[in-house]
């Protein structure tokens, strides 16, 4: 685990905070086949009791009664493709250097106008949609099959596209959480990297938007 990734037990605040973990919620997500201008639509909900939850409301915009979430998720093998992140995933979290944003293989192969584009950009962010949630022992490990090797994991992570809303009167602005309903709060420092990462999700600007 990360030194500093998460705030030491017994100094976590007592209201909720932005990219808290919290468990004993459900998450349902509706699915359609034909969307229907006239309403008449026909769906289906799909109601999961995923353990861990991140909050995604911002510290000032949590409650009255209502709050976002993302589902902390398992990783998968994908995240084991570049092995500049294996001995630390939570790289994934922050800006890096651009020649380590590609294994290193896919790098030297690069053409060289193409490795010269990139790196006029020094630092990047990669998997923007994801965000890693590094391993402590509140959290349960798992196993992972990566290339046949069976591995044991703790780190989790959140992705931006699954965030969702609940509804808990017991969710207010400024006071106590429910007793066990929140787990984990992140130091400032992380907190503010999560702050960054999905500010960088929702800021980017596709080619068609682009003013030459």
């Amino acid at each position: 685990m990360s030194q500093g990734f998460y705030l030491p037990a017994g100094n976590e605040d007592a209201n909720l905070r932005f990219g808290d973990v919290l468990h004993g919620l459900v998450q349902c997500t509706p699915s359609i086949d034909n969307p229907k201008p006239d309403g008449n639509v026909e769906f289906k909900i799909n109601v999961s009791t995923s353990n861990y939850f991140a909050v995604i409301s911002p510290c000032c915009s949590i409650g009255p009664s209502i709050i976002l979430l993302a589902p902390l998720l398992q990783l998968t093998s994908k995240f084991f493709n570049n092995p500049h992140f294996v001995k630390d995933f939570t790289k994934i979290n922050s800006l890096i250097p651009v020649e380590e944003s590609i294994a290193p293989d896919k790098w030297i192969n690069l053409p060289t106008e193409e490795k010269t584009e990139k790196l006029q950009q020094r630092e990047v962010f990669v998997h923007v949609e994801y965000f890693i949630y590094d391993d402590h022992p509140l959290l349960p490990k798992y196993k992972l099959t990566v290339r046949k090797e069976e591995k044991v994991l703790g780190t989790y992570v959140i992705d931006f596209r699954h965030t969702f809303q609940l509804h808990c009167e017991q969710i207010q602005p400024s006071k106590h959480s429910p007793l066990d309903f929140k787990i984990l709060q992140l130091s400032i420092d992380t907190r503010q990297t999560l702050r960054d990462k999905i500010t960088k999700f929702y800021s980017r600007v596709p080619k068609e938007d682009i003013i030459a």
